[in-house]
């Protein structure tokens, strides 16, 4: 309790003081595994006579006053105070948070650093950046990552052993003998594959890794993980086109269309834009047969431009386009024209008679 109220009292006191002591560390934000060591250095340019550790907002851990050093019970055991670093070992998921250190130097100033520490738990978490979609006889990459390093790697294609490789087991199935590459930490690599590679594939790996304690003592355990690909195929988009019907647009019609087709298998989406612009917004747009038509109502010449057809699924995508042009509507300005030279002229002629 004496100490407690000593440390509010020079902070009180060091908080009044209008400098500022500057401090950095090469690495304010880290990551830990469970049990190993958590790390927290400084660095400043000065004299110091006192400087506390914090945890949280308020949970004093250490102090260092002249080179003497003070630790709070619960972290008697697992944590080393030297003068710009601090070591926590045996750390849990429960030691994340945020750290602060505050330093006085002789001169009376003061400054305070923060950082923020992460400590996971100790269990090997597969990770892949590997979707499972591909085009139709692209080549699988269902590629892997964690901590430790591998003593056994089971894949399985739905539910069926397809590759083993343990300690005294190397096993792969017919079906990818020759074409396959299985790579040390277990990621998997098929080449020309067919449709019938599509299907679930998973992985469990059994590793070993190291931990370090706060006293530089390494130990040795065994983790395992698990990870689940689901590989589906798609058909390359391909040959994507635009035709017109009526083939001449002119002002005043019914409706011009607009039909897109690709010479693909399954797509999930076609979309349509103008000029690089979306056409969804203009009212006088119809989308037809499940957006493989658009539709121009009444059209002008203000929908002249080019018209381009997005085709789309999962692993590819393909563009055609069409550059409209609606004409002027001249017959019925040269009809009425020949109408009315038609009228005068038999005007005159009844006049002559």
């Amino acid at each position: 309790m004496g100490f407690a109220i000593l440390t509010a009292t020079l902070l009180l006191i060091q908080y009044g003081n209008a400098a500022n002591l500057i401090i950095t560390s090469p690495n304010a934000s880290l990551t830990v595994l469970a049990e190993d060591p958590i790390n927290l250095t400084i660095s400043y340019s000065s004299t110091p006579t006192w400087i506390i550790w914090q945890y949280g907002n308020s949970i004093l851990m250490a102090s260092w006053i002249n080179g003497t050093q003070w630790t709070a019970d619960n972290y008697k055991n697992r944590l080393t105070l030297q003068e710009k670093n601090i070591s926590i070992g045996n750390s849990a998921t429960k030691d994340s948070g945020e750290y602060t250190v505050t330093v006085t130097d002789i001169k009376g100033n003061f400054g305070s650093f923060k950082f923020n520490v992460v400590v996971r738990e100790r269990v090997l978490e597969i990770q892949s950046t590997d979707t499972g979609i591909y085009t139709t006889g692209a080549n699988i990459s269902l590629s892997i990552w964690y901590d430790g390093n591998p003593s056994e790697i089971f894949w399985f294609f739905n539910g069926i052993p397809l590759v083993i490789k343990a300690q005294s087991i190397k096993y792969v199935s017919d079906t990818i003998t020759s074409r396959n590459v299985l790579q040390e930490n277990g990621s998997l690599l098929i080449y020309n594959t067919t449709k019938d590679d599509a299907g679930n594939y998973f992985i469990n790996v059994t590793a070993t890794t190291t931990i370090t304690t706060a006293t530089t003592t390494s130990a040795t355990i065994i983790v395992s993980g698990s990870r689940r690909f689901q590989v589906k195929f798609y058909d390359p988009v391909v040959n994507v086109t635009v035709t017109q019907s009526p083939q001449k647009a002119s002002e005043g019609a019914a409706f011009v269309n607009l039909s897109c087709s690709a010479s693909s298998g399954h797509t999930e989406m076609v979309t349509w834009m103008k000029d690089g612009q979306s056409v969804i917004s203009k009212n006088a747009y119809s989308l037809l047969d499940g957006n493989w038509t658009l539709q121009i109502t009444r059209p002008d010449r203000t929908f002249n431009g080019l018209y381009s057809c997005n085709v789309s699924n999962a692993a590819d995508w393909g563009s055609g386009s069409l550059d409209l042009t609606v004409s002027y509507a001249t017959l019925r300005a040269t009809s009425t024209y020949s109408m009315m030279i038609t009228t005068l002229l038999g005007g005159i002629l009844l006049a002559h008679w």
